[in-house]
């Protein structure tokens, strides 16, 4: 791992650190994750785990600590959508064939929010209509 040896300079204590040439990369929510689970098998007892937007955007470190039972809070991005069940997204059919293909993937849940506003939306029509 790290070997370390601390060194004086201009009144500062340095620690001066050797990486293994062995060692890989890893992501900072890989560390993370093995750095909540290492102080777990240490034993070290906390209560939960907390962190921003930087980490909480990853669904899969979501899952992994949901996964081995711990309580976490993470911060969202404001776009970020979370979902409490499965969502079973996929891409819809085209409706015409002009036009380019629509390859992203929906989610029934937004279809069914789409169609709750366009009947909202005729509804309202409808009765500015009869005005």
């Amino acid at each position: 791992m790290l070997a370390g040896r601390p060194v004086m300079r201009a009144g500062c204590l340095i620690l001066l650190c050797q990486i293994e040439a062995a060692q890989a990369f890893r992501s900072k929510g890989e560390i993370a994750l093995d750095m909540v689970m290492r102080l777990r098998r240490e034993g070290l007892h906390f209560s939960f785990a907390a962190f921003d937007g930087g980490y909480g955007h990853l669904p899969w470190l979501r899952g992994e600590l949901d996964g081995e039972g711990e309580t976490f809070f993470a911060e969202a991005h404001s776009d970020q959508a979370i979902y409490l069940q499965d969502p079973a997204p996929v891409v819809l059919a085209r409706r015409s064939p002009k036009g380019r293909v629509d390859r992203r993937q929906r989610t029934a849940i937004i279809d069914r929010h789409r169609r709750r506003r366009h009947a909202m939306e005729s509804a309202y029509r409808k009765q500015a209509a009869m005005l």
